[in-house]
């Protein structure tokens, strides 16, 4: 399975509940968290994205939501939250900072939502490390739950949902799977396919675009 590098509809500090969706094919016995790590271990978050600069006070740069209805727009959080509540956003870090995706245990079939956004800071520099994994962490009971991951690209009232490859904690990121990219400049989709994000000259800033795409 391959995916076109799109960029999903309402990504960002937008007023979208309909950007990432979540099923399980089976029922969870606890509330799905929305997290961020270094890398598929799942076990660390060192790296400068998450761990933070003195422009960030030292708080992670990735802001999530879960969503059962649309944020305002402006979303984005201030703080690390351990557990911020579904509709409500939290910085991303770990075990420190996390988003519930709803506000029970899902059943066999549901689908929880989310947003994501990145805040990129001026005293960043180009050897600073800034990879980090999406991940859902989740708890069962019975049979093991078989995950869905999707993207919108259609629109907020109309979606259409794109299935993307995610992977299971502690596998190496393997080619095919689906990258996210923080971007405001390179050559994109249709060019050498490259995203790259500029450093702010100054304060902080959101990236311009965040896409998707397979990893290499």
């Amino acid at each position: 399975m391959s995916i076109t590098p799109f960029k999903p509809t309402g990504i960002g500090a937008n007023a979208a509940m309909n950007v990432f969706k979540v099923t399980f094919s089976e029922a969870l016995s606890t509330n799905p968290k929305l997290m961020a790590w270094d890398d598929y271990t799942c076990t660390t978050v060192d790296n400068t994205i998450i761990a933070g600069t003195s422009g960030s006070s030292n708080k992670s740069m990735i802001g999530g939501i879960g969503c059962t209805v649309a944020p305002s727009a402006g979303w984005f959080p201030t703080n690390e939250t351990a557990g911020s509540a579904v509709n409500t956003s939290s910085l991303l870090n770990g075990n420190t900072g996390f988003c519930l995706l709803s506000s029970s245990a899902p059943t066999a079939g549901q689908a929880v939502y989310f947003n994501v956004n990145y805040k990129l800071y001026s005293d960043l520099v180009p050897s600073d490390t800034m990879s980090s994994v999406l991940a859902v962490q989740f708890q069962y009971t019975g049979a093991t739950p078989i995950e869905g991951w999707y993207a919108n690209s259609g629109t907020e009232g109309t979606p259409v949902w794109t299935e993307l490859k995610a992977d299971v904690e502690g596998s190496a990121p393997i080619s095919g799977n689906t990258q996210i990219r923080a971007c405001d400049t390179g050559e994109g989709y249709g060019g050498t396919e490259t995203y790259k994000a500029t450093i702010p000259s100054s304060g902080s800033s959101f990236t311009e675009e965040i896409w998707l795409r397979d990893t290499p």
